[in-house]
């Protein structure tokens, strides 16, 4: 007898309902990059103060970069909430 792959057999658990299983796979590929976003303003953020290290006034976007950073902590309730 020949062993199926791990894929084929999580499929024959999802039944009639195979949809969701292929749904839940995209969506978990777009929290993964989504979950990214707040590590690169963060970059940014700090790029930004140090490249213009002496003179503090010239650093543009860091307030932009900081309201993008703080963006997640607002819309996700798990994070925000006490």
């Amino acid at each position: 007898m020949e062993k199926q792959s791990n894929f084929s057999e999580l499929m024959t658990y999802a039944g009639k309902r195979k949809y969701l299983t292929y749904a839940s796979l995209v969506l978990s590929g777009i929290s993964s990059v989504l979950s990214v976003f707040p590590f690169v303003f963060l970059y940014r953020r700090i790029q930004e103060v140090l490249s213009v290290a002496p003179d503090f006034a010239n650093a543009t976007h860091v307030v932009f970069n900081g309201r993008l950073l703080a963006l997640p902590c607002l819309t996700w309730p798990s994070i925000s909430a006490p």
